[in-house]
């Protein structure tokens, strides 16, 4: 059954399940769709870093305008689109991208309206994380969760949640 990954109403990811996503962040960065568009690359890798980090909260298209794309502290977002322009594309790369490959143990998904991913493992990738307590807490990262037939996610408004989904079989909802 698919678990979230969840401590204390925050992602929380183990090392082994971040080097798994972060080996196949490191597959989708080098793939065709990807391969020639620098801006989607660092935009894709900056939030799946961000969220991995636990820092999913600062993803908002003022703070990417900011870090990513250069632009002043008071620059107007309704006046520049840079954001949502390349998260636009980003979205139609992984659409490519997810169409070309077959099936994987991560899959990422920027939903419209939200710059932060939803990262999902899949059982596959999981026969080769050893551990998957939090190191240093003793405690296990993942907890059962009722109505698991679909993604769940933490957070409050519904643009800012992250779903990390963990142990879901390829065809579930969100994989």
């Amino acid at each position: 059954m698919p678990e979230c990954l969840t401590c204390d109403n925050v992602p929380c990811v183990a090392d082994e399940t971040q080097q798994t996503v972060r080996t196949h962040l490191n597959h989708v960065l080098g793939s065709e769709p990807f391969r020639r568009s620098p801006r989607c690359r660092e935009f894709l890798q900056y939030v799946v870093e961000q969220t991995l980090d636990g820092r999913a909260d600062l993803l908002k298209e003022r703070s990417i305008g900011l870090v990513l794309f250069g632009r002043k502290a008071d620059y107007e977002t309704a006046d520049d689109s840079i954001v949502r322009v390349r998260a636009n594309e980003v979205r139609k790369r992984l659409a490519l991208y997810y169409q070309r490959t077959t099936a994987s143990g991560v899959q990422f998904d920027l939903s419209v309206g939200s710059y932060v991913p939803q990262i999902t493992v899949h059982e596959t990738a999981l026969d080769t994380i050893p551990n998957r307590a939090v190191p240093g807490t003793g405690s296990a990262i993942l907890s059962s969760q009722p109505d698991l037939g679909r993604r769940r996610y933490v957070g409050g408004d519904r643009r800012d949640r992250i779903g990390i989904l963990v142990g879901a079989r390829p065809g579930d909802a969100g994989g």
